[in-house]
């Protein structure tokens, strides 16, 4: 189990990595808030 509780913690990095850029780049303050609060 402990290979897919790394897998799926890089997975939950990754997806947060993601909405963190989308946050730093949204032209909107709505959008970044939506983003920073995923």
């Amino acid at each position: 189990m402990g290979m897919m509780d790394e897998v799926k913690t890089k997975k939950k990095l990754k997806a947060a990595e993601t909405w963190f850029n989308m946050a730093e780049t949204a032209k909107t303050q709505e959008k970044q808030v939506e983003y920073y609060t995923k």
